[in-house]
């Protein structure tokens, strides 16, 4: 089961990581023929200039659960260089590591809401017309992937302590 899990791990993650190398590559060549269009051709674009917002948005949404998965998120650490301590240190990062896990099922569960609501009042997108669930669909599944990847890293911390 447990080999199972770690195909289905590397397998999520080597395909948000070409999702997103791909929608990098879409942004970039939107935004090079809406300038090209613009303002050498003089053409209207219409609603084409919303599809770099939309993907930028999707991508950064794809790239929190990848860096929940990595456990590479921004961060300082001070609590390091003040806790000389390594036990107390890691029981002290183990709290705060419960605590984010605490506020992203929060945040998945308020998430959840937030797409049924979209999805029952109808929102379309002002540019393109398509409806605005889509994109908030990424940022549950994002949430629902920084979750258990912050479960996960959990238990890497209560590894840590017990080999301390």
């Amino acid at each position: 089961m447990k080999q199972f899990l770690n195909f289905l791990d590397r397998l999520v993650a080597s395909l948000v990581k070409n999702i997103i190398t791909i929608f990098l590559i879409i942004v970039t060549t939107v935004v090079f023929i809406t300038v090209i269009a613009r303002y050498v051709f003089e053409v209207p674009i219409g609603g084409f200039g919303e599809i770099p917002i939309v993907l930028m948005i999707l991508t950064v949404w794809l790239a929190g659960g990848i860096n929940s998965r990595r456990d590479s998120h921004i961060s300082i650490k001070i609590l390091e260089l003040m806790i000389k301590n390594k036990k107390v240190y890691h029981y002290i990062n183990l709290i705060i590591r419960f605590l984010t896990s605490l506020s992203i099922f929060i945040f998945w569960i308020l998430s959840w809401d937030y797409l049924k609501y979209s999805i029952e009042s109808g929102d379309i997108s002002p540019g393109l017309r398509f409806p605005q669930w889509w994109l908030i669909s990424i940022v549950f599944i994002s949430a629902m992937m920084m979750f258990f990847y912050s479960i996960n890293n959990i238990f890497k911390e209560v590894k840590q302590i017990k080999e301390i």
